[in-house]
């Protein structure tokens, strides 16, 4: 009798621990996702410079996400990239975007303008 005890007593102390391990986890992201995106908008405040960028992957939206492309750019001979979540099914895959990025931090930036071509010089 003592030993199912133990058994429910270990179940229910295991079930406790996973849960409490979980709100950690989800806690964890939640502020890396808060705190990322507070530097990414004081980097964006600060010194920005813009350069042309290519497209390099356009997803369309489904039921669980939103339209966003992969853009890629280069700073000083390194590339970067990142998603942007705008519109961008009327384009197409190696069309040229605007990037915005932050001279102190060239991997924080976004797409200023969607069409270069329509940039006047």
């Amino acid at each position: 009798m003592e030993e199912r005890n133990t058994i429910k007593m270990s179940k229910v102390t295991l079930e406790r621990i996973a849960k409490i391990i979980a709100i950690v986890f989800f806690s964890c992201f939640f502020i890396f996702f808060i705190v990322n995106g507070i530097y990414e908008t004081e980097m964006l405040k600060g010194p920005t410079k813009q350069i042309p960028g290519v497209l390099i992957e356009i997803r369309e939206a489904s039921s669980k996400s939103r339209n966003k492309a992969l853009v890629k750019y280069s700073v000083n001979g390194k590339e970067y990239d990142f998603y942007s979540d705008e519109y961008y099914l009327d384009m197409n895959v190696g069309d040229s975007v605007l990037v915005e990025y932050s001279i102190k931090d060239p991997s924080v930036a976004f797409v200023a303008k969607k069409n270069i071509n329509l940039i006047s010089n």
